[in-house]
Parts: C-alpha cells; structure tokens; sequence
C-alpha cells in the first residue's frame, strides 16, 4: 500500500486572510463601521481513496461578551463539514482593550490557518 498525504486549509475562505492587529501597542481606540453576525458552514467530499488523518478540533472564544467566535468541525464519513461562526456586538473598542482584543482576533487567525491532513488509501 502506498501512502500520501494532501494537506488543505479548514477554512476555504479565510486561508488567505491578514492577521487584523499585527501591532503589539495601539495609541487609538478601535472602531469598525458596523457589528457582525458572519456563520459559515461548509461541507467538502472527498475521492472513496482518501480519508480524513487530521482535522482541527473544535474551539472557542469570547471577547468581554462584545464579540464571539466558534469554529466546530465534524467529520462525517468521506465528508468534512465546517461550521464557522463570528458575532461582533459592538463596533467600538477603547484603546485598553487592545491586548484583549488583539488576543481574540489573533486566536481566530491561527484557527482559520490550520489545515486538514487527507491520507491517500490504495485498496490492493
């Protein structure tokens, strides 16, 4: 039996995205031009050869009950399906909370840059 491996990001369409707050220090409040209620799932199906070896676990955070973030995969025979939810209650953030709320976009950053790792299986 032969082995590969396929290594695809979990969150199709976050993959690319910019960390939001790289700064380590903020001089200016934070405000954006609205909240934000942003539910994703999707479900991917794989080739009969290949088999889910990896997928992220499922994860969580709040930001001082102003913003939310949940991330649940499930997996589900030759099929993986991505759930993917943000909810932004206030728009407007004071300059001593920028660690907080650096903290918080960070963590969403590093959840959506994990992959899924397939394993090949041939069947001899």
């Amino acid at each position: 039996m032969t082995t590969k491996r396929l290594t695809l990001p979990a969150q199709f369409f976050e993959a690319n995205s910019k960390v939001l707050f790289p700064e380590p220090t903020r001089e200016t409040f934070i405000y954006f031009d609205y909240t934000q209620l942003i539910a994703d799932a999707v479900r991917v199906k794989f080739p009969a050869n290949m088999k889910v070896e990896f997928a992220p676990k499922d994860d969580a955070a709040t930001l001082k009950d102003m913003a939310t973030y949940h991330i649940k995969i499930e997996e589900q025979g030759s099929s993986i399906l991505m759930r993917r939810t943000y909810v932004l209650a206030t728009p407007a953030f004071q300059v001593k909370d920028y660690g907080d709320v650096r903290t918080f976009y960070n963590k969403i950053a590093a959840d959506d840059q994990q992959p899924v790792i397939l394993q090949r299986v041939d069947s001899n």
